[in-house]
């Protein structure tokens, strides 16, 4: 079964078209906050980035993403966008989430490929968001985060140009 995803990856032409990455030099402190957060074992298992509109959120979320992927840190990402249909749809936000981490780690691929063999997971695909983050993540999460050193990083830009109203 192929799970339904959009293209909103943070290396995606249209959102690096928007975004991009924070130019060398600036935002220096919040990157290093960031990356600490990201690698330090006792933190926080969220960070929440906020500000009002136009103040950069999206260039530091795709930064993030990007050194991240360098490191091989980042899991999957999801950048919305409210004039993007196929990256505004909550019904497509798992699924995505699910398929990147298929691609990042093996033993995930293979958790989520038993549970998309059940006809619980296949009929996840067609459920609300809180269906498809308990059947296509957390369940095949649970079959990895023992073997990892590491976290698994997934980076959600702009959760605000969601439309939820449709879904």
């Amino acid at each position: 079964m192929i799970l339904p995803r959009a293209k909103a990856v943070f290396n995606d032409h249209q959102t690096k078209k928007n975004s991009g990455s924070c130019f060398e030099g600036t935002r220096v402190a919040l990157l290093r906050e960031m990356a600490h957060w990201v690698t330090s074992p006792d933190g926080s298992r969220m960070y929440v980035l906020s500000g009002l509109a136009g103040t950069g959120k999206s260039t530091v979320a795709c930064t993030i993403a990007s050194r991240a992927a360098d490191l091989d840190l980042l899991g999957a990402s999801f950048f919305f966008s409210r004039d993007d249909s196929d990256c505004n749809s909550a019904k497509k936000f798992f699924p995505t989430i699910a398929y990147q981490l298929c691609v990042y780690n093996e033993t995930f691929s293979k958790a989520i490929g038993d549970v998309l063999d059940t006809e619980r997971g296949s009929a996840a695909i067609t459920k609300g968001p809180q269906e498809q983050l308990q059947v296509l993540i957390l369940e095949p999460l649970r079959s990895i985060v023992q073997s990892r050193v590491w976290p698994i990083l997934v980076v959600v830009d702009a959760l605000d140009e969601c439309d939820e109203d449709n879904e």
